[in-house]
């Protein structure tokens, strides 16, 4: 890689080759533009933490720019009870955040009774990665909620929106492709809360060499990640990125500015459709949540 425009030796290409202080001056922007774009000083942040690269790294710059914009923060860290893996992810993140940033984690064996590992024991058939976001995402929302949250910042990158939208397009899944973009959620239901992604323009391999710079970034990875039809959907990506670079930022931003638009109608007529769980009470579209749908099928309290 050529030298930096700077004259200083160059780590990484951002459409254009950056020393490491200047690499991290774009990718800081980069996330501070969205946080500007849609969080207001009278918001309060929840960002959503797994110990990870991504959202250690959001977190940062989070607590950053809220420190400047005077916006309350917090982290909320969900355990979902995944073992030789969660351990040492909670035990980075309470480090990180220590007296500075204020940190709560809810786990999967107090709210339901098990852990993942123990629901999947019992369902061996199980999608881990369903069962898992499912459950978490009640957390999240729940949890935040009753904390004070306006928002919650999820630290999904260009890779991993890109992915979630190949593989909804190849499952014929309209409603889930019409609920994503930067800000997701229903806006004006007293119990959601609104998801926010400052980091989705930003591709992995950045956020992978930043945390790299500047964090020690526990050395593991989630057991159950092989299992997920997300790798197969980054192959896809990844293989036209490499016959054509550059086509990760041009189809996000033709999602993003023309397919995203087209589908929001279909978005709304979904978003009126929700009703109150009839177990749990929380927002659902069917009858029975699929949390109290997985309460019955794992036996969870």
């Amino acid at each position: 890689m050529v030298d930096c425009y700077c004259g200083e030796r160059a780590v990484f290409d951002a459409g254009g080759p950056l020393c490491r202080e200047h690499f991290k001056e774009w990718l800081r922007k980069e996330a501070r533009k969205e946080l500007s774009n849609y969080v207001s000083k009278s918001d309060v942040m929840a960002v959503a933490v797994s110990g990870g690269k991504d959202s250690t790294t959001l977190l940062d710059i989070a607590n950053e720019w809220s420190r400047e914009s005077g916006t309350e923060i917090f982290a909320i860290c969900i355990d979902e009870g995944i073992s030789g893996y969660r351990d040492e992810t909670l035990k980075f993140i309470r480090g990180f955040c220590g007296s500075r940033i204020p940190l709560h984690i809810f786990s999967f064996a107090e709210e339901f009774g098990k852990t993942l590992d123990e629901c999947l024991a019992m369902e061996g058939d199980a999608r881990a990665c369903t069962v898992c976001g499912t459950l978490r995402r009640y957390l999240l929302n729940k949890y935040s909620r009753q904390l004070g949250a306006t928002c919650i910042l999820f630290a999904h990158n260009l890779d991993d929106e890109l992915q979630t939208l190949f593989m909804n397009l190849f499952a014929g899944n309209l409603p889930q492709i019409s609920r994503k973009g930067e800000l997701v959620g229903i806006i004006d239901h007293p119990q959601f809360v609104v998801r926010m992604k400052p980091l989705i323009h930003i591709p992995e391999k950045a956020l992978a060499t930043y945390a790299l710079l500047n964090y020690e970034i526990p050395d593991v990875e989630c057991p159950y990640l092989g299992e997920s039809s997300r790798t197969a959907a980054r192959e896809f990506i990844n293989s036209l990125e490499s016959r054509s670079p550059g086509s990760k930022s041009r189809l996000m931003g033709l999602y993003l500015d023309r397919i995203l638009p087209a589908l929001k109608p279909e978005a709304h007529r979904i978003h009126e459709d929700l009703k109150k769980c009839a177990r749990c009470g929380e927002p659902s579209s069917k009858e029975v949540c699929k949390v109290c749908e997985f309460r019955e099928l794992f036996k969870l309290v």
